[in-house]
């Protein structure tokens, strides 16, 4: 979590806007889920890591290298690396969290929710439930 981070946060609480918004807190939940996967690339002094989240999509990836050789040091190159890919990564799941409000927004306040929902469902092969057919099933079982 950096500083400016914490100022924006106090600054958006002490407005007390009404709104639904990511939150510091929200994004720093999810940035602990992160894993890094790390690797020397050999034969340079470049070290990366990625950072992953738990279902397996990539936030970012982050880099270090030192330039000459007999400076390099693979446990700080890793260290480097993992600390630009979480930055990277923070930054990613404020705008990734950012869209995924703003979209399910736009899907309320125009009646989109269930069709991208059904749309969900085939893309990935599950049976589409009309929620009237649902309800009529919970109503007879």
């Amino acid at each position: 979590m950096n500083d400016a981070d914490q100022k924006f946060e106090a600054v958006l609480a002490g407005l007390g806007l009404p709104g639904p918004r990511v939150t510091l807190a929200m994004v720093e939940e999810i940035l602990a889920t992160v894993t890094y996967d790390t690797r020397v690339i050999k034969g340079t002094t470049c070290t990366q890591a990625v950072a992953i989240l738990p279902s397996g999509f990539v936030l970012a990836t982050g880099q270090a290298a030192s330039a000459d050789p007999a400076n390099f040091n693979p446990a700080l190159g890793i260290e480097r690396a993992i600390s630009k890919a979480r930055d990277l990564a923070r930054d990613a799941i404020w705008h990734h969290e950012g869209y995924r409000l703003s979209q399910a927004l736009y899907e309320t306040r125009h009646d989109k929710a269930s069709a991208a929902l059904q749309q969900i469902r085939t893309v990935l092969g599950r049976p589409a439930v009309d929620a009237v057919d649902s309800q009529d099933a919970g109503a007879s079982a």
